[in-house]
């Protein structure tokens, strides 16, 4: 609900700016990749959430690590700089989030189609780690309604 609220924000906001385009069909694709990986990453943690307790804390604290490796609240420019090195560049740049905030900021701000091959990486990265959450879950759920 709230990610939709913001969509329309956005798109109002775009709309008063005249900068809007057909790319925005990939804002829509972005966000439901970015849904597919959240919710395949959720099926797992449910799993060991359900059998050991303290899990939850943990998600907390790598989630507030991994917000600073997507580049929302930097530029993806800065990982260019020579300081930064080769390893944390290409993880930031190819981690699943990453893909997907490039995909709607290039369709979206920039008007342009993004690049197919981190369009194509993002699509295997959600669709898997959906399809082997999931997978994990049908085959763990039993288990844990059986658990007092």
């Amino acid at each position: 609900m709230q990610t939709g609220l913001e969509i329309l924000v956005l798109l109002i906001i775009m709309g008063i700016l005249a900068n809007l385009s057909w790319t925005l069909v990939f804002m829509f694709l972005a966000t439901a990749l970015s849904l597919l990986f959240g919710l395949g990453i959720g099926f797992i943690v449910s799993v060991f959430n359900a059998r050991y307790r303290d899990i939850q804390y943990l998600v907390g604290i790598v989630l507030n690590v991994g917000f600073f490796a997507v580049p929302i609240v930097y530029t993806p420019d800065l990982l260019k700089a020579e300081q930064v090195p080769n390893i944390i560049r290409v993880a930031v740049e190819w981690n699943p989030m990453a893909l997907s905030i490039e995909v709607a900021r290039s369709a979206v701000y920039f008007l342009e189609l993004p690049a197919l091959s981190r369009l194509a990486v993002s699509i295997l990265w959600s669709t898997s780690v959906c399809t082997v959450g999931w997978l994990y879950f049908r085959s763990k759920s039993m288990a844990i309604s059986e658990e007092p």
